[in-house]
């Protein structure tokens, strides 16, 4: 758990130290680095996973399902609205937040989860920032990203996601994280609000607060003591029980690659995050995303 720009090479001595190693996104910020570590991890045998959480949320897992079962038809667009409080870059991740971008440290989640739930593949992306509050806090990253990632289906057609994101919303905002998620097809829509869960808490002398419990949370169990559950949870759990097996010898790095998101799997997210940065240094031009053989 560190910030984007020394992913690389921290994982890179875990991995030459012999140790199957869990990531939080990105993997890395460019595609060559992710490559490499993806190289070095198979070449040495081990295990590299990304903690792509929102593949273990159960709202993401239904919607999996319905795409796969034709629910919708065809997808033919999604949309992406997200943002979180201004005092991640202003106060959080302060001190390497320039070093960064919104795009690149919260949005590959939805690209990631766009690429599990269709298994479409990214050709191109174009982007545009704004910028203004952060640069006036001394800051140098954009205030939002507004990107178009083109994707292509298994027959040549062609599906389209737009992302709005931010990090500046006020921190009186009722969650620290406002996500929705909308994937439309030929014959129906999903509308995925997973800011909103349904649950609220109200206090006085408090803002308003949208609660998720199902992300993270000591929860009382039947015994009546606390338990640390939820899909954020899960995402961690699953990755030390795949270590534990792989050390039994019950399965490969191989055989968990097919299934988990993988250094290898990773790659693709990696390549969107990498044109969208482009794009944004060029003013928002097209640029092709690298070809993955993942």
């Amino acid at each position: 758990c560190l910030p984007d720009h020394l992913h690389f090479a921290e994982v890179a001595a875990l991995l030459g130290a012999g140790v199957h190693t869990l990531v939080v996104k990105p993997l890395t910020p460019t595609l060559d680095e992710a490559r490499t570590l993806t190289d070095l991890a198979r070449r040495n045998g081990l295990y590299g996973a990304v903690e792509f959480h929102k593949r273990f949320d159960e709202s993401n897992l239904y919607a999996r399902g319905a795409i796969e079962a034709g629910a919708i038809g065809r997808p033919l667009y999604a949309v992406v609205a997200y943002s979180q409080r201004s005092l991640i870059p202003t106060t959080v991740f302060k001190a390497w937040a320039h070093r960064s971008n919104i795009f690149q440290y919260l949005a590959v989640h939805y690209v990631d989860l766009i690429w599990y739930l269709t298994r479409f593949r990214p050709r191109r992306a174009c982007a545009v920032g704004v910028r203004g509050l952060l640069a006036d806090r001394g800051i140098d990253t954009w205030d939002s990203v507004h990107a178009t990632v083109e994707w292509r289906a298994p027959d040549a057609t062609t599906f389209v996601s737009q992302f709005a994101v931010n990090w500046i919303d006020p921190n009186t905002t009722s969650a620290l994280s406002d996500q929705k998620l909308t994937i439309v097809g030929r014959e129906g829509r999903l509308d995925l609000d997973q800011k909103d869960r349904g649950v609220d808490l109200v206090r006085e002398g408090h803002p308003p607060q949208a609660v998720n419990p199902y992300f993270a949370e000591f929860l009382p169990g039947p015994d009546g003591r606390d338990r640390f559950t939820g899909y954020g949870c899960e995402s961690i759990r699953t990755f030390v029980t795949d270590v534990a097996r792989l050390r039994a010898g019950v399965t490969s790095p191989r055989a968990l690659e097919a299934c988990r998101p993988s250094f290898a799997d990773a790659l693709v997210p990696t390549a969107v995050v990498e044109a969208v940065n482009a794009s944004l240094v060029q003013g928002g031009e097209w640029v092709d995303v690298a070809d993955i053989d993942a």
